[in-house]
């Protein structure tokens, strides 16, 4: 294979990375929304949170911050890309777009 055929699957490979990113925060969005609604009105009931839910409520808030960090890496040298997003890979120089 030629490197402009290899870059071609690297930046459809970046695709489905980005498509899986944009995924997931609309999710987490929506379930951020939820939650805090279902707290509101559980605290106006109860007043106080069980120790189950603290621990639910945490897992919710730490899992996708950890398919972030797996999810958003290069996809020729698998390098994070880092928190604002760039036009190459900041280790391999990639172009993603």
């Amino acid at each position: 294979m030629s490197n402009k055929q290899d870059e071609k699957i690297f930046r459809d490979k970046f695709k489905g990375i980005q498509r899986r990113q944009k995924l997931i925060l609309i999710f987490v969005a929506i379930v951020y929304v939820v939650l805090l609604s279902y707290l509101i009105k559980f605290d106006e009931i109860l007043g106080q949170l069980s120790r189950e839910l603290e621990f639910a409520i945490a897992v919710i808030l730490i899992l996708p911050v950890v398919f972030i960090l797996i999810n958003w890496r290069c996809p020729k040298c698998g390098a994070f890309l880092g928190r604002k997003f760039t036009d190459q890979c900041p280790k391999c120089g990639l172009k993603l777009k």
